[in-house]
Parts: structure tokens; C-alpha cells; sequence
């Protein structure tokens, strides 16, 4: 008798991982494949500009990066665990001329170097 109810809990257990597996396999194969991210603490960050990709994505692709997003778009707020405070901000240059964009909003050209330094206000 105990077998009678058992299985059909079995059965619905197993339908269940069965279809989460599924959603998280394809999940996961939606997703791009990713590069290895530095998190080393830095004063500056570089990356190269490429066509057609963000500041930011560039930034993100590289370094383990956290970010605040307000009205006029997101700010970098910490780069590899190094956060800006009441002292210290996240200063984005492009080619070692200060950025007139957030990194977010700023379309990156081949061959531009992207910079961010951990610089006091």
C-alpha cells in the first residue's frame, strides 16, 4: 500500500528535477560564455576600446565591477573590490583625456585606451 502512494510522488519528483534541469540547461546555454575576471585590487583600470561595445562592457569583461545607477546614468563605484568613497572617485579617461560621458553611455573606437583611475576629489 505504502508503494501505491510512494511511487507517484517519486514519479512527480522525478518529472520535476527533470523539467528544472531543462529550464536551467537552457538557461545556461542562452547565456554567452564568459572570460576569467581579474579581482585584484587596482588604482587603474585599463582596457582597449573596441567598436561598438561600451566602456563599461569593456570594463565589466575585465574587472569585477560594481556600479550606481542615477538619472543621468550608471557610475563606477568599485573596481576589483575598491570602492570610491567621501574622498576617492572612479575618474574615466579615453585615450588620458577625462571622459565627457559615463562609461556606460561612452561608444568605444578600435584601438582606444580606456582608463580608470582610483583618483581624490
Amino acid at each position: 500500500m505504502k508503494n501505491r502512494f510512494l511511487l507517484p510522488i517519486v514519479v512527480i519528483l522525478v518529472l520535476a528535477g527533470g523539467v528544472t534541469g531543462v529550464l536551467v540547461s537552457r538557461h545556461n546555454s542562452d547565456t554567452a560564455p564568459t572570460t576569467a575576471v581579474s579581482a585584484t585590487p587596482v588604482d587603474v583600470a585599463t582596457v582597449q576600446g573596441q567598436a561598438g561595445k561600451t566602456a563599461l562592457q569593456l570594463l565589466e569583461a575585465k574587472y569585477t565591477v560594481v556600479t550606481k545607477t542615477y538619472s543621468f546614468g550608471e557610475e563606477v563605484t568599485t573596481i576589483n573590490g575598491r570602492a570610491a568613497d567621501s574622498t576617492h572617485y572612479w575618474e574615466f579617461q579615453v585615450n588620458g583625456v577625462d571622459a565627457s560621458v559615463g562609461a556606460g553611455a561612452y561608444q568605444s573606437k578600435d584601438g582606444e585606451q580606456l582608463s580608470f583611475k582610483y583618483a581624490s576629489l
